[in-house]
């Protein structure tokens, strides 16, 4: 399904400009995946799954990104370092820039509601074209 066919999820607030208008804008982002459209399975690692969905960021006009959805299981990481040394390349990782590296807009934090694991999710640009291990191959 067509992301711009869905109904829109109720984080979007209006913001009163003056008495008789409005404008809307995002003003709190998704904080579960379950906030994003049409996620999809794309792959999974030792400690993480990977989904590709879109995240509206613009209400007027409607504008989607498609993003890639890194979900980091927190509770298969047993090392106290490990754990310290994941949460601050995170960190770091949001705030890097650079053209050759996949962008993280952003990252937040998700609690399991059957398994009760947290889950560190990271907010990626997307790239289209297959798995990396393969294209250097």
């Amino acid at each position: 399904m067509n992301p711009q066919n869905r109904q829109q999820n109720n984080y979007l607030y209006p913001q009163q400009q003056s008495s008789s208008s409005y404008s809307y804008t995002t003003l709190v982002p998704p904080t579960s995946i379950n906030d994003f459209y049409d996620v999809v399975y794309i792959g999974s690692g030792s400690f993480a799954q990977v989904y590709r969905g879109y995240e509206l960021i613009n209400s007027r006009p409607i504008i989607y990104r498609e993003v890639a959805l890194k979900k980091i299981n927190l509770a298969a990481i047993k090392d106290p370092a490990t754990y310290k040394t994941t949460i601050n390349e995170v960190r770091i990782f949001t705030n890097f820039n650079h053209q050759n590296i996949v962008k993280c807009f952003r990252s937040f934090e998700e609690i399991s509601p059957l398994s009760q694991n947290k889950y560190l999710v990271l907010v990626l640009e997307y790239v289209n074209g297959g798995d990396l291990e393969i294209l250097i191959r």
